[in-house]
């Protein structure tokens, strides 16, 4: 049960949904294939992440396994262009070609013509300086933009994107770049589509990747920008016909989860459509579409079919601004999926201590116990936690309840010999 936070959402947008499993004998965790439990219609299981799940089975022995463990994830699509290059791709120009490379310069060159900012960042890439730019007023600006980029902004995640490919006002990272670039185009932002496409063609910030660039261009392109429309015919005739297949297909899925969230007149949306929007706004960390959603009328405490509502969505992915907005639309805290776990609980098997510390002040309950009897303190102890553990003993959490095996928070902490967080727990019960 762990995830990566939070988004993140998240949000961090890591590329492919992983499942990570440990045992005793192997201490670091390993890659595992995930199954598509997805029950929803096909777009929409093209959008939502695969549901969490958690093997609760408890170690009788040193071959049996710890808690399935996994990152947060995309919508169960093929991989996200920029987010790694695929074997096959990466650096291959057709061959006997010795221009390409020029060839696609000038075709990039030509585009970023017609869109002043983006011809103006890639000036400033094609002079590649080592010296960063900064001054007082850039490192503020830097500032507010990572809390507004956090919160999910798409506008935010574009221009500190920017400053970290530039290095302006902060230091130069190009990967944090192309995370950023990847969330704000997720989230349908068109100068981040551009950007990315044209990163992709030119191998800047990223590996050289036609097919990827193939793939932001023509969601540019769907979006009316004619610069985009213009290059592509232009950009394919230097790519393999397999490649611009791949890129088509992956370039349509990712069309469709844009177009569930942001896609359509709302003011014409059911009920039931506002409702699965939100909850895939939320899985995504969309917190602008989450806004836009709840304003047009979708029920926040409208479960899907596994029994999660959009607060258990952000809260497992570890979204806290989202989980805060959805709490002052008055979401249920006490709600529960299919296997009664809340959203304390789903927070705490991820480690998301600041999720945890906003749901528990806000009234949600800490003692609660899922289907099996497991308490959020258990779940965290288990995973190891540390934060997560603090946060609810602050909270007043209780050491000594039992599940329905008889294991206390105690025991899961022993099974993955957590000495800090078992020390914690014991000066917990000992206070009681």
């Amino acid at each position: 049960p762990s995830l990566q936070p939070p988004r993140q959402a998240s949000i961090e947008v890591p590329p492919v949904a992983m499942i990570f499993r440990r045992d005793s004998a192997s201490p670091s965790p390993t890659p595992q294939s995930m199954p598509d439990t997805s029950k929803k219609a096909e777009t929409t299981a093209a959008a939502k992440s695969a549901s969490p799940e958690i093997s609760s089975k408890p170690a009788q022995n040193s071959d049996e396994l710890r808690p399935v463990i996994r990152t947060e994830a995309l919508p169960e699509i093929a991989p996200v262009p920029g987010s790694a290059p695929r074997k096959g791709i990466e650096e291959k120009l057709p061959p006997g070609q010795g221009g390409t490379a020029t060839r696609i310069a000038s075709i990039m060159a030509e585009m970023a013509a017609k869109i002043p900012r983006l011809e103006s960042l890639r000036k400033e890439l094609q002079k590649n300086s080592l010296v960063p730019k900064s001054s007082p007023a850039l490192e503020q600006a830097a500032k507010r933009m990572e809390q507004t980029a956090k919160e999910g902004f798409a506008h935010a995640q574009f221009n500190l994107a920017e400053m970290y490919l530039t290095g302006e006002g902060i230091t130069k990272n190009e990967q944090k770049a192309v995370e950023l670039l990847n969330q704000a185009a997720i989230s349908g932002f068109l100068p981040a589509q551009l950007t990315l496409g044209m990163l992709a063609a030119e191998g800047k910030a990223m590996p050289r990747n036609l097919a990827d660039a193939h793939t932001w261009l023509e969601i540019a392109a769907t979006q009316g920008n004619r610069a985009a429309k213009e290059a592509l015919p232009k950009l394919e005739k230097l790519i393999a016909a397999r490649d611009i297949v791949e890129s088509r297909k992956r370039s349509t899925q990712l069309h469709q989860v844009m177009v569930i969230i942001h896609g359509g007149d709302l003011k014409k949306a059911s009920r039931t459509e506002l409702n699965e929007r939100l909850h895939i706004a939320a899985a995504l960390g969309d917190i602008e579409s989450v806004h836009i959603l709840m304003a047009e009328g979708a029920d926040v405490d409208d479960p899907d079919l596994e029994g999660r509502t959009a607060v258990i969505e952000a809260a497992w992915r570890g979204y806290p601004s989202i989980v805060k907005s959805l709490i002052s639309k008055g979401a249920n805290l006490a709600a529960t999926d299919g296997t009664g776990k809340n959203a304390v609980i789903w927070a705490a098997i991820n480690g998301h201590a600041e999720v945890i510390s906003g749901l528990i002040s806000a009234g949600a309950p800490t003692n609660e116990q899922d289907d099996e009897g497991m308490t959020a303190l258990m779940r965290a102890a288990w995973n190891g936690h540390t934060d997560a553990v603090d946060a609810l003993l602050a909270a007043k959490a209780d050491p000594n309840r039992r599940d329905k095996k008889g294991l206390s928070a105690a025991d899961y902490a022993a099974k993955v010999d957590a000495k800090a967080i078992i020390q914690k727990l014991a000066s917990a019960a000992s206070r009681r």
